[in-house]
């Protein structure tokens, strides 16, 4: 029994997640909208940011043909909504994180997920003078979670919430407008270009999204910054409940279907016209 012991320790975390399926993503919620709140994290990068993530994870799966682990559909989902608990330009929860993923998850999956959050941000993917350097490989986790990062920077509202914020320093409402529309153009009006969606899906999604973001930058000149983002918003109103929900019945281990195949298309269009608005996500 003693020379057991230690194997059952460390099987412990593995069989909690397998038991309670995607049960650890709630905890995990839990500690994101904590953590945000205590360190004052805005809108931008707090809570309702991991939930944004989270939906176009999700979405971003079900347009892939491909056969993914229920177990990396986890890890992906605790990555949407832990992945800026890390973000040094606020308070760096990385130890509390890890504490976090340890109770649920083996410590090898564990490093998996602190080395994608630590290494799936824009900037420590393009250089400032605009070189990219992609990871190789297909990791399905990093690479899920990176993309649904970048679809969320389509939020023209989380880019005025950051500078609102002062995290940016302190700026008037016509240098958050002015600076706002050159950094959209720059940077996410170019991320196609600098190929950084690999999946079908990423660049699908991306291209109407942008076309969506170019319209709204003329919102940017004239709306009120301090009482009007709602209108620039794009997910909307979904719960964490909802979004978990959704990434469970991804968990299944037939291929996923086609984005072109006609029955998944007019699934898929019901489905972002569910959520997809522009007003602001619920808390």
């Amino acid at each position: 029994m003693k020379r057991l012991l230690p194997l059952i320790v460390s099987l412990t975390p593995l069989v909690a997640g397998f038991r309670h399926g995607l049960a650890p993503l709630y905890d995990s919620y839990r500690l994101a909208k904590s953590l945000s709140e205590d360190a004052g994290i805005d809108a931008s990068h707090n809570h309702l940011h991991s939930k944004e993530v989270l939906f176009w994870a999700c979405a971003l799966l079900e347009g892939e043909e491909r056969r993914v682990e229920k177990n990396d559909v986890l890890m992906i989902g605790q990555c949407a909504i832990l992945h800026d608990m890390m973000d040094s330009k606020y308070t760096d929860f990385s130890g509390v994180v890890r504490d976090h993923l340890g109770k649920s998850h083996p410590p090898s999956d564990v490093d998996r997920m602190m080395s994608v959050m630590t290494s799936m941000s824009y900037s420590k993917i393009v250089s400032p003078d605009g070189r990219v350097n992609l990871p190789q490989g297909e990791d399905v986790v990093f690479h899920t979670v990176r993309e649904a990062d970048l679809l969320s920077s389509f939020n023209l509202a989380r880019m005025i919430e950051y500078r609102i914020s002062g995290r940016a320093g302190d700026m008037s409402d016509t240098h958050i407008r002015k600076e706002v529309i050159e950094l959209y153009m720059e940077r996410m009006a170019r991320l196609q270009e600098r190929g950084l969606f690999l999946s079908k899906t990423g660049r699908a999604l991306a291209t109407a999204l942008d076309t969506i973001g170019r319209l709204r930058l003329r919102l940017v000149r004239h709306i009120d910054l301090h009482g009007d983002l709602d209108i620039l918003r794009v997910v909307n109103h979904i719960s964490i409940h909802d979004l978990i929900s959704s990434l469970e019945r991804l968990q299944r281990p037939q291929p996923l279907r086609f984005l072109d195949d006609p029955y998944h298309h007019t699934q898929e269009t019901e489905f972002h016209q569910t959520y997809i608005s522009c007003e602001r996500p619920d808390h």
